[in-house]
C-alpha cells in the first residue's frame, strides 16, 4: 500500500495519507467481521476443536489489535513524516 503515497520535501501528501489510513481502517473492519464469524462458528464445535479455534481467534484478535496500534500511531504521527508511515 505505501507505494500509493506521495512524499514530497520528506511530507506525505495529506490526501494520499488520509486515503492510506482510510484503507487500513476498512480493511481492520473487515477482519473484525471475520472474527466474529469464526467465533459464531465456534459455537457449534465441541472439545480440541473449539479450544483450537478458540485459540486461533485470540492469536488472530492481538495481530489485530497491534495493527490497530500501527493505524493509530499512522494517524497520530505529527507532521505526516515519511518515518511515520514506515513497518
Amino acid at each position: 500500500m505505501t507505494q500509493n503515497l506521495f512524499v514530497i520535501n520528506g511530507e506525505i501528501i495529506l490526501q494520499e495519507r488520509k486515503k492510506y489510513i482510510d484503507e487500513l481502517s476498512s480493511q481492520l473492519k473487515k477482519w473484525d467481521d471475520d472474527l466474529q464469524k469464526l467465533e459464531n462458528k465456534m459455537y457449534g464445535t465441541k472439545g480440541d476443536l473449539k479450544k483450537k479455534i478458540h485459540c486461533k481467534i485470540e492469536e488472530l484478535r492481538k495481530l489485530k489489535e497491534s495493527a490497530n496500534q500501527r493505524v493509530i500511531e499512522i494517524h497520530h504521527s505529527g507532521e505526516n513524516t515519511r518515518e511515520g508511515i514506515k513497518s
